[in-house]
């Protein structure tokens, strides 16, 4: 028998997206519409069973009502069977919304120990487990044994797979344990980067990833799985569903002498990397490269004209300032020397914070000997 599915993962609704000003509170929307396009997507696609490996919520403490109540009618629409096993940020707990009444075709994992649930009219074994805590130290997935039936063994885990070298507290799972537990697809959660469909011995595996970014570690395609799978066969497509994506562009801006040239090079760049789906990205542009002692890049304006053009962007100026140094020698008035002084410290710098810091502190040094610099959060 073959079953048709799909596998998601940290949506992390209610999540509170740091870092893009005012366009937080739609990207908190945009996430919780990312979870109705993926039951959607799904429905189209005429899944038998949809499985959540955790994080569904970003904290079952601070959550919403409203962003509850959403989740639940929506999953309660659906005409598949729909498995939830909690992870670290969302864990089952006494007062947590997985105590709460949900639709019929919903079932929750409620212990911190591994266990199943069977779906006969599908011969599916579906086994999982919840967090009851931020963590969870314990190798669930360890000495299982699979019952020796037809039945198709499907595992959904918020967990860290890892090599075993080293301690984690999220439910860690080694490659040893995936391979000896037989499993016939591991469905996992937690780390918020797809990877791709893998097998120790018999067992496929991988981690679908998040289907909406929170930030800049998080950069790249996003989405989540459809798969097909019976006994000895497991295939499965990548959906692309994230309404935008988080970037970082790097830049070097070497000869440029405007703000206006800057900004227009990096939407060149933008639209070079990212097509027509530049204006949607939210992006982290890094400058780099040399500019001269008497061109002060600014900041505010740069970003100003980026953010009429994009969604969001930001921008971190780790340019250096351009000085010669053999007409330096044979100077030796106020400005010279605190360049002096300046370049000497970026070169005795312990490591690259505190160099950038030094760099960032000549080229407010060397604006203040032409004009009055005032405070900026920038």
């Amino acid at each position: 028998m073959e079953i048709k599915f799909a596998h998601t993962s940290d949506f992390h609704i209610g999540a509170k997206c740091k870092g893009i000003g005012n366009k937080s509170e739609i990207r908190k929307y945009e996430i919780t519409n990312a979870f109705i396009n993926i039951l959607k997507i799904s429905s189209k696609e005429n899944i038998d069973i949809l499985f959540i490996a955790g994080d569904l919520f970003d904290d079952t403490k601070g959550i919403q009502e409203e962003d509850i109540n959403i989740v639940k009618k929506s999953l309660g629409d659906v005409n598949f069977n729909v498995v939830i096993s909690p992870g670290n940020h969302d864990p089952f707990t006494s007062d947590s919304p997985y105590c709460s009444q949900w639709p019929n075709n919903v079932f929750i994992f409620k212990d911190d120990k591994l266990d199943f649930i069977e779906f006969n009219d599908l011969k599916l074994r579906v086994w999982g487990h919840a967090f009851k805590s931020a963590y969870e130290r314990n190798h669930l997935l360890k000495d299982v044994k699979l019952p020796q039936d037809d039945f198709i063994n499907i595992c959904v885990m918020h967990g860290n797979l890892f090599d075993g070298n080293n301690n984690n507290a999220y439910a860690p799972i080694t490659y040893d344990e995936v391979k000896n537990c037989c499993m016939d697809y591991i469905a996992l959660g937690h780390i918020h980067k797809k990877s791709e469909p893998k097998y120790v011995g018999k067992t496929c595996y991988t981690y679908c990833g998040c289907p909406e970014a929170t930030g800049f570690d998080e950069t790249g395609e996003k989405g989540f799985y459809i798969g097909k799978i019976s006994k000895n066969f497991c295939n499965l497509t990548f959906k692309s569903c994230s309404k935008r994506n988080y970037e970082v562009l790097n830049l070097d801006i070497t000869n440029l002498e405007s703000d206006f040239d800057i900004a227009e090079l990096i939407i060149m760049e933008m639209k070079k990397n990212y097509k027509e789906k530049y204006i949607n990205n939210i992006y982290k542009v890094v400058l780099s490269g040399e500019i001269s002692e008497n061109f002060f890049i600014n900041t505010l304006k740069i970003e100003t004209y980026l953010n009429d053009r994009v969604f969001f962007a930001s921008l971190s100026d780790n340019t250096e300032t351009r000085v010669d140094i053999d007409e330096l020698k044979f100077r030796n008035d106020f400005k010279s020397i605190f360049i002096k002084k300046m370049m000497l410290k970026i070169e005795n710098s312990k490591n690259d914070y505190e160099k950038n810091i030094n760099r960032q502190a000549l080229k407010i040094g060397l604006r203040a000997f032409r004009e009055e610099v005032k405070y900026s959060d920038n």
